[in-house]
This record gives C-alpha cells, structure tokens and sequence, in this order.
C-alpha cells in the first residue's frame, strides 16, 4: 500500500502538478525544467518586453543607439561613444575606432614627427625614429602655392578695383564736359543768321568812320568770318 501512496505521488509530480514556482526574477521555460534568471535590461537597453513566468525579457536599445549581436549591446558608429542621451561625437582632439568604449585623446608624437594627422575614427601616426619625413617638402610647397594663389587673387582684385576707378574717373570727367557746354550754350546762346547780318548792316547806317571810331568797318569786314564760323560750327 506505501509502495502504491509513493508511486502516485511520483506520477503527480512529475505531471508538474508539484513543481514549485520559481522565484522573483526568474522564469522557467519549459514543463520539468530548472528556473533560470531573467534578463535584465539597463544602461542603454530597454524593455521590449517583460519577464513572465514562462518567458525571459527582451531587451533594445534606446533611441539613439543601434544594436549590436543579440542585441546584448548597444553601439554606436565608429567615431562617437555611448552617453546617457545617445551616441555623441568625439570631441576635438580624441577618436574612438570601435562602437563599444569611450573616446580617447590623440597620441603625442615626439618633436610634433606627426605623419598622419588624427581623426574623430583613428589615432595620430607617427613618424618613427628611423624615417625621415618626405612630406615636408611637399607641404612647404603646398604652403607655397598657396600663398602665391592668394597674392594672385589680391593682385586681381586691386588691378579691377583700380580699373573700375579709372573708369568711373572718366566717366565724370564726360559728363562735367557736356554740362559746361550745356551751360555755356545756355548763358551765351548763338545769334542767328538774320539776327547777325542785321546787326552788320544796321552798322553801315550810321554815322561816318571818324565819330564811330571806325567800328562798323571793323565789324563789316568781321561779317563774312563770322557767318561762316557759325555755319562751321553747326555742321
């Protein structure tokens, strides 16, 4: 009868009609199995969803991070670190070649023997101490060519600004001509042809050489230059 009791209560058991439940922060994934710990998701992971009682929690990342394999990690794009708002560029000066970890400085080079400048993804490289630089000479004439393009582009600026100058000069200088002839004209306009001849023969009328003082013979024998200045003048 025992053995009967016993072999019943075994076959209860293992029907999970005994199993005991597992503890906080543990699931157990299947009829007959151990519980296991529950995953938990800090830091710049988040809950996709819980842990229950037959499941383990699912974890992602947080805005503004990508996830890594499994999604165990965050990361970040080669160049930037992890930070509690997101991923954030490294800084001047410092590089980080991974998408894990922190931003770290540049190295120094000995005597500034720097061969490969530094960026936000690599380090410094250096010249060893066995190489000679090449590079300098090439940057000395870069540095060359371009300051003699500089001075290139400040000679033209001032050869134009100079030209627009003479050229502005020249242009007042046309108009002042046309407006004192303007003006000239204005103040001693051209008598006309009736007007001069009148004049000249008006002056043949008067009284004899000796009481005008010889004027009208004077301004007679002017009477045929002045009309054809006038003519020449108008053609």
């Amino acid at each position: 009868m025992e053995r009967l009791f016993c072999a019943l209560l075994l076959l209860l058991c293992t029907g999970a009609v005994c199993e005991v439940p597992c503890p906080k922060g543990a699931f157990r994934p299947g009829k007959g199995q151990s519980c296991q710990q529950c995953r938990v998701c800090d830091r710049t992971l988040v809950y996709k969803q819980k842990c229950t009682e037959t499941s383990d929690a699912r974890c992602r990342c947080a805005e503004g991070y990508s996830c890594g394999k499994n999604c165990e990690a965050c990361e970040c794009p080669v160049g930037q670190q992890r930070t509690i708002t997101g991923c954030q560029k490294c800084t001047p000066k410092t590089f980080n070649n991974r998408t894990t970890g922190e931003c770290r400085p540049w190295s120094t080079c000995p005597g500034d023997r720097i061969r490969e400048p530094g960026t936000e993804k690599r380090d410094v490289v250096c010249w060893s101490g066995s190489e000679i630089p090449t590079t300098q000479p090439s940057t000395s004439l870069a540095v060359f060519s371009t300051t003699v393009s500089e001075w290139g582009n400040d000679l033209i600026l001032v050869t134009s600004a100079f030209i627009i100058i003479i050229a502005l000069c020249l242009a007042f200088m046309v108009l002042c001509y046309f407006f004192l002839r303007y003006w000239l004209r204005k103040k001693f306009p051209k008598p006309s042809h009736g007007q001069l001849a009148q004049e000249v023969d008006d002056c043949s009328y008067r009284y004899p050489e000796e009481e005008e003082g010889g004027s009208c013979e004077a301004l007679s024998s002017l009477k045929g230059g002045l009309l054809e200045r006038y003519y020449t003048q108008d053609v």
